[in-house]
């Protein structure tokens, strides 16, 4: 189990890629870690605010345990008991979960939803995480909270 000052696992191997891919586009220097939500002001997050409110206030909520949570200067979600991040908002318009690709057909998600993340040697980070859309990102964020063992 995670404490809270340190909610991100680095050492734990599904968090790897994604994290040297998120640390290559860091946006805030001062959080290369990780911080909990109110650590800073959410306007600083270099995301747009209606999708950090869309995930933080209308989808952590729903989830089992709260998850928001900054990673590398964005927000994000991250499982507390395993501190696996499983979603993030990417600027202005994107919100990317880590759904299993097992689970891609049943969702609807095909390769259009499928990101491209490429980790600073130039291999993609890996096939899970896709740009969720809007109106099944509860659902979305539900399965990739549940895999994110």
């Amino acid at each position: 189990m995670h404490q809270e000052k340190d909610r991100v696992d680095s050492s734990h191997p599904a968090n790897a890629a994604i994290l040297a891919c998120l640390e290559r586009f860091e946006r805030l220097s001062s959080y290369v870690q990780s911080a909990p939500r109110g650590r800073v002001d959410e306007w600083e997050l270099g995301a747009h605010p209606d999708l950090v409110s869309l995930l933080w206030d209308e989808v952590d909520p729903h989830l089992p345990k709260r998850c928001a949570w900054i990673v590398h200067g964005r927000p994000a979600l991250v499982r507390p008991k395993t501190g696996v991040v499983f979603g993030f908002v990417s600027g202005t318009n994107l919100i990317v979960l880590r759904v299993p690709r097992a689970l891609h057909a049943a969702f609807g998600l095909d390769e259009r939803f499928q990101l491209r993340l490429r980790h600073p040697e130039g291999a993609a980070c890996e096939p899970d995480w896709v740009s969720a859309p809007f109106e099944r990102v509860r659902e979305l964020a539900r399965a990739a909270y549940d895999a994110a063992e």
